[in-house]
């Protein structure tokens, strides 16, 4: 699907830069004290600057988000409204969560489904210090002819964190080459990893590019202490938002998924 640019209304816009601090691709920038989109060639249709705009002044998909709704009052509706709630955080406090704190949101993990019940999942968890080592060695062996390299080669300069944007945490989600779906297995203890997470008020982010790059280079994924026979399927990133940097008002509109029923 080819991304929606978003609309500004710049009568309603107040030019307070909420969208501008938490687009992560530089696409809307304030100019005479009214956001407009500059860059409209790298959006990729997040919602996060339409989510976060205060006065309602941003629209994608030609739908203008809604207020966030109060919770609802059974137990579906509270999880429809946290994943319809939740977004992608780069903007973490340095406070640090305990082991214990950690080990609890891992726990819980311990109930997702499973192919076969065969049970492959297992988690390495990074903190500041290593992440910063990871991330500066990354940084250096990346490739500069790669499509990602005007970013990940900036990692470390002038404080700039692409990989890990400032997170206390980062959770490897990985699995041995074996047994029947590892992959799917990591996903969906990944995903609930996530919403729970986000349940207990903390910020998170797929580390994508850091999946991609542990990937790339074997020798940094046996830094990590990942078993040669493993895979690194996914990332999560974990802490407590700053929210005096990022937070969120609005439930972002999506275009639905193509559906089919067979009879």
């Amino acid at each position: 699907m080819a991304p929606t640019v978003p609309t500004i209304d710049a009568d309603t816009c107040v030019g307070c830069g909420s969208c501008t601090s938490v687009c992560p691709a530089g696409v809307i920038e304030v100019s005479a004290k009214k956001a407009v989109v500059v860059h409209p060639e790298r959006c990729i249709s997040c919602g996060h600057c339409a989510a976060a705009c205060p006065a309602g002044a941003i629209s994608l998909f030609d739908t203008t988000p809604q207020r966030l709704v109060k919770l609802g009052e059974t137990a579906a509706d509270d999880f429809r409204h946290l994943v319809e709630t939740r977004r992608t955080v780069r903007s973490f406090l340095p406070d640090t969560l305990s082991e214990e704190y950690l080990t609890e949101l891992l726990d819980v993990t311990q109930h997702c489904p499973s192919a076969v019940n065969f049970r492959p999942v297992e988690y390495t968890v990074l903190g500041r210090a290593f992440m910063h080592q990871l991330g500066l060695k990354i940084g250096e062996a990346f490739p500069s002819d790669h499509p990602y390299s005007f970013m990940i080669k900036g990692q470390g300069k002038d404080g700039a964190d692409p990989l890990f944007h400032g997170a206390p945490h980062f959770v490897l989600v990985h699995a041995a080459n074996k047994g029947y779906d590892p992959a799917e297995d990591t996903i969906l203890a990944a995903t609930t990893l996530e919403l729970y997470a986000v349940a207990k008020g903390l910020g998170t982010f797929w580390g994508g590019l850091v999946t991609m790059c542990l990937e790339m280079f074997p020798n940094l994924k046996a830094e990590c202490g990942i078993p040669d026979d493993h895979k690194v399927h996914c990332c999560i990133a974990v802490g407590k938002t700053d929210t005096a940097k990022e937070k969120y008002r609005r439930v972002v509109p999506r275009v639905p998924y193509p559906v089919k029923y067979v009879n």
